[in-house]
């Protein structure tokens, strides 16, 4: 018991202050504030700290245009959606392969129009080694092409496609 008594009157401060540090957490804890205690719209920017908003807490219908990005709504001085208002889609005829030939499928564009993408569709035993924009000319792209094998025994049919649309 004489140990304890030397014990406590040594430490007296000590533990009280641990007390105090003990109490004062578990209080803090209890009266934390939490989001549904703030009303709505009494945070303003001054009151949130620097880079602890991401993404999803931004309304983003509520910004602005970018000042840099002025010019964003067009393309080479013309609006963006001009370039795809009169787009197309173009089909090749079906061409056959026979076992063991090569063939290439072309879709044309019509005068005045370039593709924008393509591809081909065709039976799937045949090997297709391309599917690149067709030139008629050195640089100036007139359609799709597919560039197919038939390894096969047998006659495929396959066709290509261009998405077609007025050149700039």
């Amino acid at each position: 018991m004489n140990k304890l008594r030397k014990f406590l009157a040594a430490n007296v401060f000590g533990l009280v202050a641990l007390f105090f540090a003990l109490g004062g957490t578990a209080f803090a804890a209890k009266t934390l504030i939490t989001g549904s205690d703030i009303a709505p719209a009494t945070i303003t920017g001054t009151n949130v700290a620097a880079d602890t908003l991401t993404g999803g807490n931004v309304n983003e219908s509520t910004l602005g245009k970018v000042p840099s990005a002025g010019n964003a709504d067009q393309l080479g001085g013309k609006a963006a959606t001009s370039y795809l208002g009169d787009y197309q889609l173009v089909l090749s005829p079906v061409i056959h392969i026979a076992p063991n030939q090569w063939g290439s499928p072309i879709a044309s564009c019509p005068p005045g129009k370039r593709p924008l993408g393509g591809g081909y569709d065709g039976d799937n035993f045949l090997v297709v080694h391309g599917s690149t924009p067709w030139f008629s000319a050195p640089e100036v792209p007139a359609g799709w092409q597919a560039r197919v094998e038939n390894p096969s025994s047998y006659t495929g049919q396959i066709y290509a496609y261009a998405i077609c649309a007025a050149a700039p």
